[in-house]
């Protein structure tokens, strides 16, 4: 979790460095949306820097992974840009969004707790961490 933190708060800090000059583009998806899509981008980046993936394909599996993303979404790639970066130039709403990356990152960690819990209450064979 303290990987999903740093990257967070380096997005706000990127955010709060912009100045609000944007115009709100015609197709903006909508916060909480846009919450749901930079969660799983960030869960995907964790991932990958976790495991051990081969450094020459990492870039291409990102996009790859990241238009499946859009795609999970519904969203075009010209409209998550376009919000993107319609966001990072008003912060309140960044802010917004990435306070509720941050919710659903924080239940999401809360249920594997839970269910590690239930694992190694049940489970003889389970080693934690």
């Amino acid at each position: 979790m303290r990987s999903f933190s740093f990257l967070l708060i380096s997005l706000l800090l990127l955010a709060s460095s912009c100045s609000e000059s944007k115009n709100k583009p015609k197709d903006l998806i909508q916060k909480e949306k846009m919450s749901l899509i930079l969660k799983d981008m960030v869960l995907l980046e964790a991932t990958f820097n976790t495991r051990l993936i081969r450094l020459e394909d990492k870039d291409e599996r990102m996009i790859k992974y990241n238009e499946e993303i859009l795609n999970k979404h519904q969203v075009s790639k010209q409209a998550f840009d376009d919000s993107y970066e319609y966001y990072l130039d008003h912060k309140e709403d960044f802010e917004d969004i990435m306070e509720l990356v941050f919710e659903e990152l924080n239940k999401m960690e809360t249920e594997a707790s839970k269910y590690n819990e239930v694992i190694q209450k049940t489970d003889s064979t389970f080693v934690s961490e």
